[in-house]
């Protein structure tokens, strides 16, 4: 199952010692719907375990071990999952679109999946033509 919305927001913060990247529709009048990604921002943080926590429109849909990989372009964020969440079984790809986000969120977004997934680079595909 694939799951599709248009993103009114997306870029990262880092907050606590924790980057929090993602996306949402928040601004728009379709149901809610958005994603996040963490990591924590120190790579040497003595309990990083490497691992990237992904999230999925509620805490439940939230957990370790849940990405297969992520495919940035300009136009969209393409998600691939290992596994489905209980919000949503089956669910297998998120694609979001991000056209009509503004550029410096799309360069904030960018600039902090590159440190999300700094321990697994072979997972993340940015595309920035």
């Amino acid at each position: 199952m694939e799951l599709r919305f248009n993103a009114t927001e997306i870029g990262c913060v880092e907050e606590n010692d924790v980057l929090v990247c993602g996306a949402s529709n928040s601004k728009s009048e379709d149901p809610d719907h958005y994603v996040t990604f963490q990591q924590w921002a120190d790579p040497d943080y003595e309990d990083d375990d490497k691992r990237i926590h992904f999230q999925i429109d509620d805490q439940i849909n939230g957990n370790y071990d849940l990405l297969a990989s992520c495919s940035v372009s300009r136009s969209e964020i393409s998600i691939l999952l290992l596994r489905d969440v209980p919000w949503h079984p089956g669910l297998e790809r998120i694609v979001i679109s991000c056209d009509a986000c503004p550029q410096e969120q799309f360069n904030s977004l960018v600039a902090g999946l590159r440190r999300v997934f700094r321990d697994r680079p072979e997972d993340l595909h940015i595309d920035q033509q």
